[in-house]
């Protein structure tokens, strides 16, 4: 069992025993019973790294005020009450004296969480991810942060905080109570389930707790380093050889290369060494979006097979191999897409420094796999999300489907997700996102508690009108998945979406909204179902629209071709709304 899922599984029966049979049966800490206060380190080696954790320990500090009425200041260390109850995060004098941990020690959001004589300590390894240390670039997603991933759980575990949506907005915290539960000399070690969770970044506090905090010590190119290392733009002019033969010229229009080339061979492996050099642990190796396989001589004999995603599969098996003596302890990431969607045919073994990125990643796809010997395991790069699919941008994913492809791939071993085009519909398939990025921190969870504790933060008074909402919206995608995982789907997209958006649906879906809307008091909910209302704007006008249309194709009257001209007029009036909004 993952090294996370023990020490979570730990916590968890703690604090269970504590709720179940009382106060005496856990002994607590003290914290909380007397003022109270949030302590950063006076510096870290980046800057930057501190405005971070500052937002975490601002979290906290209001978490603490809202669910147990706790005035919790955040302080540099050199400011601080030594008399006082105190958080510390990250590496504090403090932690490295009382209680001698380093925190350079948990890597890739790794973290710990310690209760020392009414104190509280929460520390991870908080560096830019390539341990640059002068950089102007402040992004969250150069760095990685322990701390804060640690600041997050403690906020969840301890202080009943829910992550919902990005930004304030989507913070819940938790109801009123008296007594602050944190057992006495506690000590969680909690390493990350993933060490590379990337997608859109949202926000912060919602990425670190849902598992996508960034690439991590990962250099990725976004799939492609063979065009980073050998780009046309300046290389074409000089050494028109580098580039693929193509009826009988070179051709560099497209920058796929001549892979046979030694020179262009040595140019892609000096880029790996570059990044590994500049600080990454791991870079990505990859040959270019929609491959194409020069024709020269030297290029059909290359390694004496004929397959193009074989020649690929030996060359960047042979660069690993030369790296794992040039750079031991760094490691590769092998994409397997286009024509090294398969495994390798001529060899059953990667060397011990090789992960391997799939672009295909099915139960079957890795049972594929299964021959190989691949030592560090898996990313995936995934197409759950994203305007390419065949509904356009009108929600796709049910939780039970989230859930679903979240243990298998925890099952295979894998590491990491690219989540592409994640976050396209924060309202409507909210729950799914919230399921997917919880799954990963114990896979043996139950969705459904899962998808109803989302309804019951989110929603709050508003809860009974939006679960029916969500759980009528998800029979239908469920649906969608069903096809889709059966390779069934139709072709036309019409015929889909009307499918799924039929006129009962929409009709059970608008009353069910305007329920919640008439529930809602608190803002947070009244705001939440704002945007739901929104996205759902979009679906139902697109849907009734569809539905004219097929109207108008079986009976073209002028009525119905009014009625559908006028949705349309309403979907273009909409959409530019969302423009002049965005402003």
């Amino acid at each position: 069992m993952n090294r996370n899922y023990i020490f979570m599984l730990a916590v968890t029966g703690l604090l269970a025993g504590f709720r179940s049979v009382g106060k005496d049966s856990v002994a607590l800490s003290s914290f909380g019973s007397r003022d109270c206060q949030i302590v950063l380190p006076d510096s870290t080696p980046n800057p930057a790294a501190l405005q971070h954790l500052k937002v975490g320990a601002d979290m906290l500090s209001k978490a603490l005020k809202e669910t147990y009425g706790i005035d919790a200041p955040v302080l540099p260390e050199s400011k601080c009450d030594t008399k006082k109850n105190s958080i510390f995060i990250g590496n504090t004098k403090t932690l490295r004296n009382r209680l001698g941990i380093d925190s350079s020690k948990y890597h890739d959001y790794s973290f710990i969480i310690a209760e020392n004589g009414g104190d509280i300590f929460i520390a991870g390894e908080d560096k830019q991810r390539f341990g640059l240390l002068d950089t102007p670039d402040a992004s969250i997603k150069t760095f990685i942060l322990g701390s804060l991933k640690g600041s997050v759980y403690f906020a969840e575990k301890f202080l009943d905080v829910r992550f919902l949506y990005p930004g304030d907005i989507g913070v819940d915290y938790g109801a009123w109570r008296k007594v602050l539960g944190i057992p006495k000399n506690l000590k969680l070690e909690v390493s990350s389930p993933v060490k590379y969770g990337d997608s859109l970044f949202r926000g912060i506090l919602y990425e670190y707790s849902n598992n996508h905090a960034g690439t991590g010590a990962i250099k990725n190119y976004g799939g492609h380093s063979h065009p980073v290392a050998v780009p046309a733009q300046k290389y074409a002019k000089d050494h028109p050889e580098y580039f693929m033969l193509r009826s009988g010229n070179r051709d560099s229009e497209w920058n796929h290369i001549c892979i046979s080339n030694p020179e262009v061979q040595e140019l892609i492996y000096r880029e790996m060494l570059k990044q590994l050099d500049a600080g990454a642990d791991i870079v990505q190796l990859a040959q270019g979006d929609g491959y194409q396989q020069c024709e020269c001589e030297n290029c059909k004999k290359l390694f004496q097979v004929s397959d193009p995603g074989e020649k690929l599969w030996i060359l960047h098996r042979d660069m690993a191999l030369r790296l794992l003596k040039d750079r031991p302890g760094k490691k590769v990431i092998i994409i397997s897409y286009g024509p090294t969607k398969s495994p390798p045919s001529t060899f059953n073994e990667f060397p011990p420094n090789v992960m391997i990125e799939l672009c295909s990643y099915t139960e079957d796809s890795f049972k594929a796999w299964n021959k190989i010997k691949v030592p560090c395991g898996f990313t995936t790069y995934i197409y759950n999300w994203g305007y390419y699919n065949t509904v356009g941008l009108t929600p796709k994913r049910t939780p039970k489907f989230c859930a679903e492809q979240v243990r298998l791939f925890l099952k295979y071993n894998v590491q990491g997700v690219f989540r592409c085009d994640f976050g396209e519909n924060f309202g409507l398939e909210g729950p799914s996102y919230y399921v997917y990025g919880k799954m990963f921190d114990d896979p043996n969870q139950s969705y459904e508690k899962l998808t109803d504790e989302f309804y019951r933060r989110a929603y709050h008074e508003a809860y009974i009108p939006m679960r029916t909402f969500h759980e009528t919206l998800f029979k239908r995608l469920g649906a969608y998945s069903c096809l889709e995982n059966k390779s069934c789907l139709p072709d036309d997209p019409r015929a889909l979406l009307t499918m799924i958006y039929s006129p009962d649906i929409l009709d059970i879906l608008e009353k069910n909204l305007e329920r919640a809307e008439n529930s809602a008091v608190n803002p947070k909910v009244k705001k939440r179902i704002e945007f739901i209302r929104a996205e759902f704007t979009y679906v139902d006008n697109l849907a009734r629209i569809l539905h004219f249309y097929n109207a108008y194709r079986l009976n073209p009257t002028w009525n119905n071709f009014d009625q559908m001209a006028a949705l349309i007029e309403k979907r273009n009036e909409f959409i530019s709304q969302c423009y002049r909004d965005s402003k």
